[in-house]
């Protein structure tokens, strides 16, 4: 190349640079202090960020761990008192070894096991009861703190539906929308009870406090023009003082009741345990199986009527039928409104079915 040709290269290269740099082409360094500024800040707020989530997942796993430790806790603790019934027929379950209150409505249970307590999951997984509908629970667990769970229903160890509360919570029925948006409306609207058209569907409701723990299940529940039809209810509730400590449970079939009292009644249950310092243990449990005009009927045999505990029925071994079945220890109690057996054999049987 000519010396010639390398001139104009320089000339044409300066250029390019005196427009493209004006900066250095007027002598002033390249500010580099916001770009600076600008990593440093984006470095803390990784760091941040990044400690913000470590100590999230942290916190969520000591929980987790907490939780698991708990409940395998409870777990020993319930298998160390576990029995066998030597008569299930007439020794219904407990569930878990927690002060509870616990209602049910129905349960179907393949095989049914003879442990005494069954264990207390909501799903029926632990304690291999097949079909569950309308099971409300209040206990205080192993940390002594109140804790509540619905089970709407559950199949083979599932529950397909549920509601739970933790100490300082209320929740709700997957119909609660419905329920305050539109049939509330419509009760209020109409005159309240118990004159008014009032409905409550799939109620679920679940409350826990520093004090006790409340539960309420019901299918259906209607006041028309003063006549109550209420079908599948269930209760469980815990509450303690500084002196005594209440749990109770009920389930109600189905029920037609005006002002003046009962039309109709189908398995109602009830069960209320009371423990005071200082005192001994009061068990209070009720029972009926069919109630016209609020005279109990003798069927299917005479001590269904007045709650008799423990009232045979039905085929021995082939279809045994139990009215009121009661187990009660010191301040533990259990009444169940209507068993029905299929095919018991010893302390074995096919199938329960409780009402």
């Amino acid at each position: 190349m000519t010396r010639k040709r390398l001139g104009v290269l320089a000339l044409l290269v300066s250029t390019v640079v005196i427009f493209a740099l004006p900066a250095f082409s007027l002598g002033k360094p390249l500010d580099l202090s916001g770009a600076r500024d600008a990593l440093v800040q984006a470095g803390q707020e990784v760091k941040g960020g990044l400690k913000s989530t470590v100590d999230k997942t942290g916190k969520k796993v000591a929980a987790t761990v907490e939780k698991t430790k708990r409940t395998v806790k409870e777990k020993a603790a319930t298998a160390k008192t576990r029995a066998t019934a030597t008569d299930p027929l007439h020794q219904p379950p407990l569930h878990g070894s927690n002060p509870h209150g616990q209602g049910n409505v129905a349960i179907v249970d393949l095989s049914p096991k003879n442990d005494r307590p069954l264990d207390a999951d909501p799903d029926g997984s632990g304690s291999g009861e097949d079909v569950i509908v309308g099971r409300p629970r209040g206990e205080k667990d192993g940390s002594g703190r109140f804790h509540g769970h619905i089970t709407i229903a559950a199949l083979f160890g599932n529950e397909l539906a549920g509601v739970d509360s933790v100490q300082g919570q209320t929740t709700h029925g997957p119909l609660q929308g419905l329920q305050t948006g539109v049939l509330d409306p419509l009760c209020k609207g109409t005159g309240g009870p118990p004159n008014g058209v009032c409905l409550a569907l799939l109620k679920a409701d679940s409350t826990s406090t520093a004090n006790g723990s409340t539960n309420d299940f019901a299918v259906a529940r209607a006041a028309v023009l003063g006549l109550n039809v209420n079908a599948a209810e269930a209760g469980g509730n815990i509450g303690e003082d500084a002196k005594c400590q209440t749990s109770a449970g009920a389930a109600r079939t189905a029920n037609v009741t005006t002002s003046g009292g009962v039309i109709a009644g189908v398995a109602n249950s009830s069960s209320k345990s009371e423990s005071c310092a200082g005192s001994a243990p009061k068990v209070t449990n009720t029972s009926e199986v069919i109630n016209l005009g609020g005279t109990g009927v003798g069927i299917p045999a005479a001590g269904c009527a007045n709650g008799t505990p423990d009232t045979d029925a039905g085929l021995p071994g082939l279809l045994p039928i139990v009215c009121n079945a009661e187990e009660i220890a010191g301040a533990a109690a259990v009444r169940e409104a209507l068993d029905v057996f299929a095919l018991q054999t010893g302390t074995n049987s096919l199938l329960k079915e409780t009402t």
